[in-house]
């Protein structure tokens, strides 16, 4: 096994340039769109629920994220998918 190294932006080596420029591109995407926070899933997670008031739709809570209900002989289904902590996605079905 090789010996490991640390890598940091404007160290001299070809990956500490790729890092520097990485951070650069970065900073720019954020200062021309703005940045944004990470949501803890819990909060995100109470807002997503309040707004999409899973008991009114006669859906239970199945797990974490996710919500079902017997209809017909099919179940139905929202999930809240969460992207990282940057984003939250809902998926129906």
């Amino acid at each position: 096994m090789g010996a490991f190294r640390i890598i940091r932006a404007g160290d001299g080596s070809p990956e500490g340039e790729h890092l520097r420029l990485a951070q650069e591109r970065h900073r720019r995407r954020a200062a021309r769109y703005g940045g944004y926070d990470f949501v803890p899933a819990a909060a995100a997670l109470a807002e997503i629920t309040r707004v999409i008031d899973p008991g009114r739709l006669g859906l239970s809570r199945f797990g974490d994220r996710r919500f079902a209900a017997d209809h017909d002989g099919f179940i139905r289904m929202v999930e809240v998918a969460a992207m990282k902590g940057a984003e939250y996605l809902i998926r129906w079905g």
